[in-house]
């Protein structure tokens, strides 16, 4: 581990993006995964890692960006739109996204945004001669008209783990290539709740050891961390903190985080997560595209509905009434 990654047990050197790029062109440099854990509904979160994982200096180690948003089945216009292709629009990317098994997630505005801006990123690098950012789209190819129940929909949206490390094996792992993995942060757990399914950090700790460098954004309140986001330098929106930190490596990730029912009582930081962001100014910001929803089939969306969880549900609800 580095002195770089090590200087973050005290907050006394300026910290911000330029530390986060630096330790993530690190571990992309050792050919590992790196997962970086989304918090849903929480944009400054997601700005954040767009601002990293497009950052030059890390497109120059590693163009490959997979993520937890949308089909796989849609993957071709996926390239097609970031590469610049005329026909292929952002409806295309809409349609993608509204054709996941959790499609609600993903009708936060800044969704659509990141395909947009890597699309602008794709038409830069090519004027500049560089390899262009691919975007992989992770969740197991289905058909919606195919759900026609509950069990059909649980069976899907519970192989999603399953699908996430097997593409990244497949396509990153085997091959000896690195990959920046953005997913939602429990996906990154290496301990999860009793009776969940291995999630991605559990299959990948599994078949593959040392491979996996996770993040777990800091979203709940505790003062600790919150102390140390008062610390980031005044021009700084964020930093990546080594969990192994002589300022954090006490606690508890219970303190972090409140999850009922973990399959241990007691599991300190560090042995759930390699490091964490702390972000200023983060929040809940329950805020849709109300564009994007005028142009769906009202009906076909309340009909998936049905098989979703109760606060799904109810947001799928609260967004068609406006």
């Amino acid at each position: 581990m580095s002195s770089l990654f090590l200087r973050t047990n005290t907050i006394s050197q300026p910290l911000g993006l330029a530390n986060s790029v630096q330790i993530l062109c690190e571990k992309l440099q050792q050919n590992k995964i790196v997962g970086l854990g989304e918090a849903h509904w929480f944009p400054s979160v997601f700005e954040y890692w767009q601002n990293l994982v497009l950052h030059d200096d890390v497109l120059d180690v590693c163009q490959d960006i997979a993520l937890e948003a949308g089909n796989l089945r849609f993957q071709k216009e996926v390239n097609d739109y970031i590469n610049g292709c005329q026909n292929t629009t952002e409806r295309h990317i809409h349609n993608m996204l509204m054709a996941s098994i959790v499609f609600p997630v993903w009708l936060a505005p800044y969704y659509l945004d990141f395909f947009r801006t890597v699309r602008q990123r794709n038409e830069r690098r090519k004027q500049q001669g560089k390899s262009l950012v691919r975007l992989h789209v992770m969740e197991p190819e289905f058909l919606w008209r195919d759900i026609r129940s509950k069990v059909d929909y649980l069976k899907v949206n519970g192989s999603r783990d399953e699908a996430f490390f097997r593409y990244v094996e497949q396509h990153f792992v085997k091959a000896n290539k690195s990959v920046i993995a953005i997913m939602g942060a429990r996906h990154l757990l290496n301990i999860t709740q009793k009776f969940k399914q291995h999630n991605f950090a559990q299959l990948c700790r599994q078949h593959f050891p040392n491979t996996l460098f996770t993040v777990w954004p800091h979203i709940f309140k505790q003062p600790m961390l919150d102390g140390l986001v008062e610390e980031i330098e005044e021009h700084s929106q964020g930093v990546i903190i080594s969990t192994r930190s002589s300022r954090i490596e006490s606690l508890d990730f219970s303190e972090i985080c409140p999850m009922p029912q973990m399959e241990e009582d007691s599991i300190p930081l560090p042995k759930q997560v390699d490091a964490c962001l702390l972000v200023k100014g983060v929040g809940r910001v329950m805020q849709w595209d109300t564009t994007r929803l005028s142009s769906v089939d009202v009906y076909d969306i309340l009909h998936r509905a049905q098989f979703l969880n109760d606060k799904q549900q109810q947001l799928i609800h609260r967004m068609i009434q406006g």
